[in-house]
């Protein structure tokens, strides 16, 4: 042995430093590439932790309008108003409870409140044998402090966080008391759960709840855990058990430390990471802290391959050189080279796989803001052009009454009803578009009002006589005397769609007639259910034309535009009408021979159907009489303010007729000058004016401190804004009452009998006339 040591004793001392040297050199390599993976796996958490943060916190701010949006149907519900205001829990609980189980099923609503203006609660829909207590939560104190709504996290005093909804019920400016919905943080994460692949575990602070409220919270909601399992906090959501004993250690420290505090553990082959979040109530106080655990088996057995290939890297270099010897040292340092030239370009390729992702994101988001903005730009444009477009349609159908209220000939009025036919027929598209694009955008809500079937369809037909006796058609109605009396649907909805058909009907036939069949039939379940049909002796539709009759802009034939008009919506829109109404709509028809529309409604008979129809047709008396008296013995005089001359033209020949005095304003400074100087009975105010807009010209009219001499004179809204929203932008600037142009008379003395028939103190409840 000590022969073979001398004769390589050189060789051995070259190779020492040169051994130490690559040692140092493989070292070093390996503990960058174990501080790379780790720094990346780091930089991946945080990543995952500021996605589940924004996503919560987008999740909230969506559940926070449709809490809003829900607020708005409850108070445009004037049965539940008149309920709460009568004081009448019972029935209150019966109106609001089936629209609180569509709400729980539909959204996840799982508070619903009804609150007296003394903090007391009046009716808890969601649990109605509980009331009577005195409301002690942070939103309803801000409420109750600035007068307008709140809406936020809350930790409830079981523990549970809950995101409430609460605002003021105003009416003509008095409170009559409060309104809550809310929706538990439960039924919030799961969504945050399903958009990263991560769990949620809560935990709330136990300076902010006691233990028996806890205890009692784990009966109610359900809890996890025990309450001494960690020391300052006790988890109300979410499954701990899945976790080894040696995580909860970490959870400990890293609960109340930094928000990017990490736990780490092993089950089963499969590698675990778990982040903090603070969690904190609408105010801004820090109530407990969300445990966000994902699976990153992936990432770790990524990290081990990388480390093990350094270390395999590692040893088959230093074998090679403690094998080949100090002859083979250029060589080995040639390979040495090459493989850090290898592994240089690997973490090359990984930033750029990294870069290319964080660039897919920014695409991502970038499409995100495009769509946005071509939604947005959408409803702009459908409001800018029905503005644009009612505008002149209000000149024309306005004018075309006028003209038909003077003594004309026989071909003078022909030529009127020719004009007045044909601005309908221009307004029946423009509706049908506006119609069909709040379906789609999921913007339109039907009503659930007793409704008299037969009523509903002998004014459809009726509105449509004079078309059939122009074409020598017959327009008959055929209606099973087992039809009830009343039925629970949207009228004018309802009306809509009988028109639709109607109207294709009477268009698709030359000679015969058109029949409206009524009756019941048996649904799915063996319940009876109203059948409605219309029946015609027209062209027919082919088989294959009867697939796509009911897709948007489609009809049977190209030609069919041509010759007949309209949009190809109206059975669209139908459609989707009836869908909404939970029936069903479908077409027999055979080429030649005629065609049977026919659409069902899931409607039930009402109780108290008649008694509320019997009050509603003495309260449309009453209003008639009313506007009797106004145009008969008083004389009212009523400001007119529009820029536009044609519309100033119509609505002040509508109110002569009606024998009120009208004096007119071209914008909204010229108005306030004029209510500044004299009296008047009512407003009449264009919204889109130049100079001062009908918006700001009411704020100043309002204002306690502005020089006009009545600041509570009714002020109605006379405007072509007709989109989703624009009725709650005149209430909220102070207005009164809403008309949509193109004005019609009746309506305009529909509206003018709530505001000047009676001197009564007692003002109408904000309203809309479209």
């Amino acid at each position: 042995m000590m022969p073979w040591l001398k004769k390589n004793k050189l060789r051995i001392r070259a190779m020492i430093p040169m051994t130490v040297v690559l040692g140092v050199f493989l070292v070093g390599a390996f503990v960058s590439t174990n501080k790379g993976t780790n720094d990346h796996l780091i930089e991946n958490n945080h990543l995952v932790l500021g996605q589940v943060e924004e996503i919560l916190q987008l999740e909230i701010h969506a559940e926070s309008r449709t809490l809003r949006a829900l607020m708005d149907h409850v108070q445009d519900t004037p049965e539940i108003l008149s309920s709460f205001m009568a004081g009448d829990r019972a029935e209150l609980a019966a109106l609001a409870d089936p629209w609180f189980k569509k709400m729980s099923r539909d959204v996840g609503v799982t508070h619903f409140y009804f609150h007296k203006p003394d903090r007391v609660c009046f009716l808890r829909v969601h649990n109605p044998d509980h009331h009577g207590d005195w409301i002690c939560r942070q939103t309803l104190d801000l409420v109750v402090e600035t007068g307008t709504e709140a809406v936020g996290m809350e930790l409830g005093k079981l523990g549970a966080m809950t995101l409430r909804a609460v605002r003021p019920w105003m009416i003509e400016g008095e409170l009559v008391g409060y309104l809550e919905l809310g929706m538990e943080l439960q039924s919030i994460t799961p969504e945050v759960c399903q958009a990263l692949k991560v769990d949620v575990i809560t935990f709330i602070k136990k300076n902010q709840i006691s233990e028996a409220d806890w205890l009692k919270g784990q009966e109610v909601f359900g809890f996890t855990g025990f309450w001494d399992q960690f020391p300052d906090n006790v988890v109300v959501d979410g499954d701990l058990s899945q976790m080894p004993p040696s995580a909860y250690k970490k959870i400990r420290e890293g609960l109340g430390s930094d928000r990017h505090s990490e736990v780490h553990w092993k089950i089963d082959d499969k590698s675990y990471f778990g982040g903090l979040v603070h969690l904190n109530d609408f105010l801004g106080n820090e109530v407990g802290h969300h445990l966000v655990v994902w699976d990153s088996t992936y990432e770790m057995a990524a990290k081990d391959k990388a480390l093990r290939d350094m270390t395999l890297l590692i040893l088959v270099l230093g074998v090679f050189l403690l094998g080949s010897g100090w002859l083979y040292l250029g060589r080995v340092q040639s390979d040495m080279y090459q493989q850090l030239e290898d592994l240089a370009e690997a973490r090359i390729e990984t930033n750029m796989m990294m870069e290319e992702a964080k660039e897919a994101r920014q695409m991502a988001d970038k499409l995100r803001i495009k769509a946005e903005v071509a939604n947005a730009a959408k409803s702009d444009f459908l409001a800018s052009m029905s503005h644009e477009i009612r505008t002149p349609m209000n000149g024309v159908l306005g004018m075309t009454q006028l003209l038909l209220d003077t003594d004309l000939d026989e071909e003078q009025n022909e030529c009127a009803r020719t004009v007045e036919a044909s601005a309908e027929s221009l307004l029946t598209i423009i509706n049908d578009i506006l119609d069909f694009s709040k379906i789609e955008a999921g913007k339109l809500e039907l009503e659930k009002l007793p409704v008299d079937l037969r009523q509903v369809v002998g004014t459809a037909v009726s509105g449509l006589k004079f078309l059939a006796n122009e074409k020598g058609l017959n327009l008959e109605t055929d209606i099973s005397e087992e039809v009830p009396a009343v039925i629970v649907s949207d009228p004018v909805r309802l009306n809509q769609i009988l028109i639709n058909l109607m109207n294709n009907a009477l268009k698709f036939t030359a000679e015969g007639g058109v029949m409206v069949r009524v009756s019941l039939q048996d649904d799915h379940h063996g319940q009876r259910q109203p059948f409605i049909s219309v029946i015609d002796t027209g062209i027919g539709i082919p088989a294959e034309s009867r697939l796509k009759l009911f897709d948007p802009f489609t009809q049977a034939d190209g030609t069919t535009t041509r010759r007949f008009g309209g949009t190809g919506l109206g059975l669209t829109i139908s459609r989707k009408l009836v869908g909404l109404m939970g029936g069903e709509i479908g077409v027999k028809s055979s080429e030649g021979q005629g065609s049977e529309f026919w659409f069902t409604l899931s409607a039930e008979t009402v109780a108290k159907g008649k008694e509320l129809a019997g009050r509603q047709s003495d309260q449309n008396a009453q209003k008639d009489k009313a506007v009797i008296q106004l145009v008969s013995e008083t004389t009212h005089r009523v400001l007119l303010v529009d820029d536009n001359l044609v519309n100033r033209k119509v609505a002040a020949g509508m109110l002569k007729k009606l024998g009120l005095a009208v004096e007119m304003a071209e914008d909204g400074q010229q108005a306030v000058d004029i209510l500044s100087q004299k009296e008047f009975d009512l407003v009449l105010m264009d919204c889109m004016m130049p100079n001062m807009d009908g918006y700001e010209a009411t704020k100043v009219i309002r204002a306690a401190d502005s020089p006009v001499l009545q600041h509570k004179i009714p002020i109605i809204a006379m405007t072509a804004n007709a989109m989703q929203g624009d009725r709650e932008k005149c209430l909220a600037a102070g207005m009164d009452d809403y008309i949509a142009k193109p004005i019609k008379k009746d309506l305009v003395v529909q509206t003018l009998s709530r505001w000047l028939a009676s001197e009564s103190s007692d003002k109408p409840s904000h309203c809309i006339i479209s």
